[in-house]
């Protein structure tokens, strides 16, 4: 489906920078163990991975959805709803 392809392109560009994001934050983390920056940046990075997966997941229910309004579009269109 065309619509989906931007979408699932997008969601695999946030799984690789979330990917990098995780290498410098461990290199960075033991090299700072205790640091307070580095708990937020850790607390935020576990906030970006909770909102990849729900991302992930609405994009599923959404673009499912667009395939049975195609489908039901195409059934009404040749006649055969």
């Amino acid at each position: 489906m065309a619509l989906a392809q931007p979408l699932s392109t997008a969601l695999d560009e946030l799984a690789t920078a979330i990917s990098q994001v995780e290498a410098a934050a461990g290199a960075s983390a033991a090299s700072q163990k205790g640091n307070d920056q580095v708990v937020e940046l850790e607390a935020a990075l576990a906030a970006l991975r909770k909102e990849h997966m729900s991302l992930k997941s609405v994009s599923g229910d959404i673009a499912g959805r667009l395939e049975g309004a195609i489908v039901l579009i195409e059934a009404i269109l040749s006649g055969r709803s």
